[in-house]
């Protein structure tokens, strides 16, 4: 009879709720930042 081992899931590529948690507030908030940025240099320079 052949023993089935169940595989360890790899730490680096499992999902976990604090994982989802960061890259919702990563999605959001990083276009938000660079819109910001982007108009402050877009005002300094005169555009």
């Amino acid at each position: 009879m052949a023993k089935s081992k169940a595989k360890k899931p790899n730490p680096f590529t499992t999902v976990t709720p604090l994982s989802r948690l960061i890259a919702l507030i990563l999605f959001v908030s990083l276009p938000i930042i660079s819109l910001i940025i982007g108009i402050g240099i877009g005002k300094s320079c005169g555009l």
